[in-house]
């Protein structure tokens, strides 16, 4: 049998209860049911009359055994069955809404389902638990037993026996609450397993993932703080997990064992030998696939998450030590932001932890110069840059969540370099918590940003207007670079003749755009571009035009000897 439930699942509003048993002569109208408790008290079976005409039998909501589960059926007596037609003229439709039916424990041993209202008006029948007939005399019963099964039994004098069985063997090893699941054993997700002190759990959830959660502190039972594992499996539609005889816990879709349609999720690719298996959700955070059938073993699982001792962590910095330099294009007065921090939490087997907060804070002997900017939607702003507390925009402390995988990401860091030409390391800490903040989980970890400030270019950006003040007045010697941005060669030598600007003392370094400011230009008479020309004490000495990138520096070198004394031009350095 391997049937899918989807179609035919037809539950009109339930009428009259029957009991367990549906006696001789007996009868079922439509929405009339059996109805059964499991011998462990934790879940019911129910047997509805359809109006498609199919008896289908349903697992009671978990936890609450005297109320149906509409959306999980898990036999249908006409399809599941087999052939057992007593009339060719009926066909079974699942998907009929309207249809009169009745079915009645005949005193010939069958249970039978007729066309119509009630015996007084059938139309005929349909199905029968039996093509033969059974002498009339003995008391016959068709019986919902405590395991799902559907059987009709015949007692005559002190002797009842099964002439008809379902034969299901799935209903009964549905399992609810507990620990462990034996071999065939099976949950309907979603449905949860806890450890035997309450201190960890397994969740299978409605989307088909298996996980594992774990309290903090340890012992304080289903506190359930941080998410230990997680399969990551993922499906639609009804799901179930069995502990099979080939030592593979495995979930299916479907309502359960007996209509599967498909595996979804599998703890090994290759199967044991097929024999007595248990897996079991350990106090430690552990599920396990053990061998035979004690869920206490303390041998070494077959298959396991690795969640041991899931209450002592580390953090471990991912990031490794950011180099950076300090540019005009990603600073603000001075401040440079970092990539992100990012470190990864983790249990002390390394499976990673998720839903875990990890706190990062600055050093305390640099806070006015380390920062978290916690609100991307607003601008860096360094004039916040001290760390007011107040202020929800800066903070010397951020915090973040770990995802599934087990990292944490910090909002960004921005830092303010020492000084000019120099490089300063930033020391930022990472430190795993618990949920609540209060319970520490891990040794603090140092993650190092390095943020580097070359010497910056030296370079006075002159206009018409500017000029004369900037350049003809200049008590130091001036190169003007008279430059436009459409130039190819332009752009080709103005890194070069930045770069130099750091290596000169005593000697200015100015652009003009040629572009915006004409008229001086027009009155140095430069004609082609670039060209650089050098001023001292107010007159124009010397004009380079078109100078090859390569030969800038022994160009300078030369123009620099040009200037009158008592200028005074160093070396280059």
């Amino acid at each position: 049998m391997n049937t899918s439930l989807t179609t035919g699942n037809i539950l009109p509003p339930l009428r009259v209860r029957k009991g367990a048993a549906l006696q001789t002569n007996d009868f079922l109208r439509i929405g009339d049911f059996l109805w059964v408790m499991s011998p462990n008290r934790q879940y019911g079976f129910f047997a509805v009359l359809q109006p498609n005409g199919d008896l289908r039998f349903y697992y009671s909501v978990p936890g609450n055994p005297g109320s149906i589960d509409r959306t999980r059926p898990y036999y249908s007596l006409v399809a599941d069955a087999g052939p057992g037609y007593v009339n060719g003229s009926w066909r079974f439709d699942p998907a009929q809404k309207d249809g009169w039916y009745y079915a009645i424990m005949q005193a010939d041993g069958n249970l039978v389902i007729y066309r119509g209202t009630d015996p007084s008006a059938s139309r005929g029948p349909c199905w029968a638990t039996n093509t033969a007939r059974y002498p009339v005399g003995p008391a016959y019963q068709a019986v919902l037993t405590g395991d799902g099964n559907l059987e009709v039994h015949r007692t005559s004098g002190t002797v009842t026996d099964a002439i008809w069985q379902s034969k299901l063997d799935y209903p009964g090893r549905r399992v609810t609450a507990g620990a462990s699941l034996a071999t065939n054993q099976w949950v309907a997700h979603p449905a949860r397993l806890v450890s035997a002190k309450l201190e960890s759990e397994a969740i299978f959830a409605e989307g088909g993932g298996i996980s594992t959660w774990c309290s903090i502190p340890p012992g304080m039972g289903q506190a359930w703080t941080y998410q230990a594992w997680n399969n990551r499996a993922s499906a639609q539609g009804p799901l179930f997990t069995i502990m099979q005889a080939d030592g593979n816990l495995v979930t299916y879709r479907g309502t359960d064992p007996a209509h599967s349609l498909g595996a979804v999720w599998a703890t090994i690719a290759n199967p044991w030998a097929v024999g007595a298996y248990v897996t079991s959700i350990r106090d430690d955070g552990t599920l396990g696939v053990y061998a035979g059938d004690n869920p206490a073993t303390t041998a070494a699982p077959l298959w396991g998450n690795g969640g041991i001792n899931p209450h002592a962590t580390t953090v471990r910095d991912v990031g490794g030590t950011q180099n950076l330099t300090q540019r005009d294009t990603n600073t603000v007065a001075g401040w440079t932001p970092t990539a992100p921090l990012k470190v990864q939490f983790l249990l002390s087997n390394g499976v990673p932890l998720a839903g875990a907060t990890v706190r990062f804070t600055t050093d305390p002997a640099k806070a006015a110069s380390m920062m978290f900017w916690t609100d991307s939607a607003v601008p860096f702003d360094p004039a916040k840059a001290y760390l007011d507390p107040g202020n929800p925009l800066t903070a010397g402390e951020a915090t973040a969540t770990t995802d599934q995988t087990g990292f944490a990401t910090s909002p960004v860091a921005w830092c303010d370099p020492d000084g000019i030409g120099s490089t300063t390391t930033f020391a930022f800490l990472a430190q795993g918590l618990a949920k609540t903040g209060v319970y520490d989980q891990s040794t603090p970890v140092s993650i190092s940003v390095q943020v580097t400030v070359p010497a910056l270019p030296r370079i006075v950006h002159v206009s018409d207007l500017t000029f004369e003040a900037e350049v003809l007045k200049s008590p130091t010697p001036m190169l003007v670079f008279f430059w436009a941005s459409w130039s190819g060669d332009c752009r080709a030598l103005s890194p070069v003749y930045e770069e130099a600007s750091t290596h000169w003392e005593n000697l200015g370094f100015a652009k003009m755009d040629t572009d915006q400011s004409e008229t001086v230009t027009t009155q140095v008479g430069i004609t082609t571009i670039p060209t650089i020309v050098l001023y001292c004490e107010g007159k124009l000495v010397e004009r380079l035009v078109q100078p090859a990138p390569s030969r800038l520096s022994s160009e300078l070198e030369r123009m620099r000897s040009l200037c009158p004394a008592p200028s005074h031009w160093p070396a280059a350095q």
